[in-house]
């Protein structure tokens, strides 16, 4: 139920920018998401059939990490889903190409960004 001038908030990636940094050290991972994301196009005109027009398009990046050491660490579990599919071998070899970033990197360390696409929709004028 969506009051008359009430908005729909959509936060997720769109296919065509995947960018996360988990694809640096997994590859494979950013086909199993090509096909789990949706596309702008597709979710823009899901809603437009439904009468809704985009409002907002923004963007905004969050940290996950306070840097690639830390993103390591975190990662070591396969807290994303997109890590457990892979197998072992493929995912031990991805956290050995993280630790050795994450060595080289540790005079000048960085925060571990994730960018979201978000949508701002509400119902098109009659």
């Amino acid at each position: 139920m969506l009051r008359p001038d009430g908005k729909v908030v959509i936060r997720t990636t769109f296919r065509e920018r995947l960018d996360a940094v988990v694809y640096d050290y997994w590859p494979t991972a950013r086909a199993a998401d090509e096909r789990r994301f949706p596309a702008k196009a597709e979710v823009v005109a899901d809603f437009a059939a439904a009468g809704f027009a985009v409002r907002a398009d923004t963007e905004l990046s969050l940290p996950v990490a306070p840097n690639l050491r830390e993103y390591h660490a975190r990662s070591a579990s396969r807290p994303q889903a997109k890590l457990t599919a892979l197998p072992d071998t493929e995912f031990e070899a991805g956290l050995r190409r993280l630790a050795a970033a994450a060595d080289t990197r540790t005079a000048h360390p960085s925060p571990v960004n994730e960018r979201y696409d978000v949508l701002v929709l509400t119902r098109a004028a009659a």
